[in-house]
């Protein structure tokens, strides 16, 4: 288990984003686990999670990890400690893309 002194380092957040790095074998994931993966890393290092969600997550990937050490046991028990709805994009980074070409409407209105 990771451990270190600094305050940064004790975020459980801080902890569970390195358990998720130290993961680099995702041969055995299909493409959507690997996307759930990626997505879960994602927000974790932007910090999207609630504390309490990515203590959550940690403790039961820690479980999964003393079990066994496979990565399909880890991605399990993040995918029922983590909420789906915690990981989809917020309605404003999903407006501010936009796709297909611009349109500009130009009008002058006389008094």
């Amino acid at each position: 288990m990771i451990e270190s002194d600094s305050k940064s380092n004790r975020e459980s957040s801080t902890q569970l984003l390195r358990l998720l790095k130290a993961c680099k074998d995702t041969r055995q994931l299909t493409e959507e686990q690997e996307e759930y993966f990626e997505t879960v890393k994602k927000r974790l290092s932007a910090g999207a999670l609630p504390k309490q969600t990515s203590k959550n997550a940690l403790a039961a990937a820690h479980e999964a990890v003393k079990e066994s050490v496979s990565l399909l046991k880890v991605l399990a028990s993040l995918q029922t400690t983590i909420p789906m709805e915690l990981l989809q994009e917020h309605i404003a980074e999903s407006s501010a893309s936009t796709h297909g070409p611009r349109e500009v409407i130009l009008s002058e209105y006389f008094v």
